[in-house]
């Protein structure tokens, strides 16, 4: 995406109303001369969100969050700093002259415009399919409509089908134009593992599903299967693309996220069907995972947009399962989960066509905390009366407790449920607290708040386990603009970073696009980047060190040099011990040992520092 220019970014910042900007989200209410809401990225009941009309700011007291409309934006949306500042310059009419990209960026974006325009001329294409041709499509009609969908629910979702054989649109996509790369890099076509590696397409005697993003372009697709074929997956979805990552895409959302924001909550529920049964009879605020289980992602995504979940899942155990990885993936964002209890068999879409949607809206109304859903779950499953099926009840429920990062809501669940259990309310409090003690992964959806915090735990930033010489060239390259000139000057130097864990985030750091010694500039950059970096990243720019930092910045990139090379020494002398070793592989392994110590002397007799030391 071309970069905006920064006499630009300031105008649009300026001449935006964040007030107009957050009242469109949020209920606003004057105090003085600043105007109150309750936050929308964190649970509260007493309003602690503050928007300063006068800064052109907002700030919560309560979760810390802050920043100006951009940010606002991006919080709120889940959408990135330049798409941001184009949706706000929209807003005022301002027009964006782009200045010219580097040549990779260039090509990322050309790449982007390229793949949305064959995903929305292919999702055209499968909709004609269905909706026009006889030949191919009547297979698909006849399921919706005995699915009970019309042609106008059809037309809405922009729904096709994906003929069988792969030559019907392979022969329209070269009629079209369309470059065998580009059908690839899309996903839409593969190559078979065959000598020859002819092309086939992916999607194949499939309804199709178009998945927006955000923004409102097609990303990808996801197909179900119409015919009998046991060996073939019930759903296909694109595969990874520079557009569409599964994991962080929730299907719907674009569609449903006002309807989210106006009911306070969103219902999360299992297939594409059961989402659109549900929004066309007017229970729009739903959302789905695309055939893989629910992320850490998708979670942020949600809490952007409300702080409640109800899960609405399948009534079997791998809906039961599929609720329980749900749960504990939003529970630690602080979003209150609730869980349906649907009638054994049913799913969404079939008890809505067989019940009506007032029923459903009914038992929706009624859902239980998800606490009391897993409780009651268990006691139908187990013979709590018998010690085993009690004490496995127990720790079942305690793992779910253990994640609740809300230190206050924690001892209110564990009192609550330690009567339904019948156990003491500190024998189940201690359950929770060995739960905690476990190690954990930190990259995990099972990472959760330590007892006694206040707010839950966030994600670690990629600097805290950093190595701390790397730390300090962030902060170099953050702060000093002679030791980022002087570290961009390193050329290739620069890859050793990149071994290091967090050292893609310094490397992104030293290769940004801003002046560290203006911290507007530098805010716009950081705004830019994933929430929990750009939180570490700020609290390292406060640690400013004195110089211009030149020499430092050597300093540390050579000392990181040393050290690998001391690795490396270190890894060939216990090759060279280990037994068995051939003569021929000895004098190989020696030499390059000496070949290393000669390169280190000469490395050291340039820069005057010692390698032993």
């Amino acid at each position: 995406m071309p970069r905006i220019p920064e006499e630009i970014i300031e105008r649009i910042l300026r001449d935006t109303s964040i007030v107009d900007l957050v009242g469109a989200y949020l209920q606003l209410r004057r105090a003085g001369s600043s105007f109150v809401a309750l936050c929308p990225f964190h649970q509260e009941k007493t309003p602690s969100f503050n928007v300063n009309p006068a800064q052109q700011r907002f700030h919560c007291f309560g979760c810390g969050e802050s920043g100006d409309a951009a940010r606002f934006l991006m919080l709120q949306e889940g959408i990135d700093f330049p798409t941001a500042l184009r949706r706000l310059a929209a807003r005022s009419g301002i027009v964006i002259p782009e200045q010219e990209e580097d040549p990779a960026a260039q090509s990322r974006r050309k790449l982007r415009d390229r793949l949305r325009r064959i995903n929305s001329n292919a999702a055209d294409w499968f909709h004609v399919q269905l909706m026009r041709t006889p030949e191919t499509g009547a297979a698909a009609r006849a399921y919706l409509k005995e699915r009970g969908f019309s042609q106008e629910t059809a037309r809405r979702w922009k729904l096709g089908y994906a003929p069988g054989p792969s030559q019907i649109f392979l022969r329209w996509a070269r009629e079209s134009g369309h470059a065998e790369e580009i059908l690839e890099a899309a996903g839409l076509v593969a190559r078979r593992d065959t000598p020859g590696r002819n092309l086939y397409c992916r999607f194949r005697d499939r309804l199709m599903f178009p998945v927006w993003d955000d923004s409102g372009n097609i990303a990808g697709f996801s197909g179900r299967i119409l015919g009998a074929d046991p060996r073939a997956a019930k759903y296909l979805n694109t595969p990874e693309t520079l557009l569409f990552t599964k994991g962080h895409i929730l299907f719907g959302l674009h569609q449903s996220r006002r309807s989210i924001l106006r009911a306070g909550r969103a219902i999360v529920c299992e297939g594409q069907l059961d989402l659109i049964r549900m929004f066309e009879e007017g229970i729009e605020n739903v959302v789905a995972p695309l055939g893989t289980a629910f992320t850490s992602a998708h979670a942020r995504l949600l809490t952007r947009i409300t702080q409640e979940a109800l899960l609405c899942f399948d009534a079997d155990p791998a809906g039961y399962q599929a609720a329980l990885r749900t749960y504990r993936e939003l529970v630690q964002t602080g979003i209150r989960v609730r869980a349906l209890r649907l009638p054994p068999g049913e799913d969404p879409d079939s008890l809505i066509a067989s019940q009506g949607p007032e029923a459903f809206r009914a038992l929706l109304d009624q859902a239980p905390e998800f606490l009391d859903f897993q409780l009651a779950l268990e006691s139908t499953q187990r013979d709590l009366s018998l010690p085993r099926e009690h004490r496995a009840a127990v720790a079942a429920l305690s793992e779910s407790l253990a994640l609740i990062p809300d230190p206050i809501l924690l001892d209110s669940e564990v009192l609550r449920l330690s009567t339904r259990l019948h156990v003491a309310p500190m024998d189940l409090l201690e359950e929770v607290r060995k739960i905690r003690s476990r190690p954990r992964p930190r990259d995990s959806a099972e990472a959760a708040a330590e007892p006694g915090t206040a707010a839950f735990r966030q994600a670690p930033s990629p600097l805290e386990t950093a190595h701390p010489r790397l730390r300090q060239l962030c902060l170099l390259a953050l702060t000093r603009a002679h030791a980022k000139a002087a570290l961009l000057e390193q050329g290739e130097r620069l890859a050793l970073i990149s071994e290091y864990p967090g050292g893609e985030l310094v490397l992104q750091v030293i290769q940004g696009a801003f002046d560290p010694e203006d911290p507007a500039s530098r805010s716009r950059f950081l705004a830019g980047l994933d929430p929990v970096a750009e939180k570490g990243l700020s609290a390292l720019a406060n640690l400013a060190p004195g110089g211009d930092g030149r020499a430092a910045a050597h300093e540390l990139l050579t000392s990181l040099e040393e050290e690998r090379s001391q690795r490396h020494l270190q890894a060939l002398a216990a090759a060279l011990a280990a037994p068995g070793l051939s003569l021929d592989e000895a004098i190989r392994i020696q030499k390059e040992i000496l070949d290393l110590q000669s390169g280190r002397k000469d490395s050291s007799a340039a820069t005057g520092h010692n390698p032993s030391s």
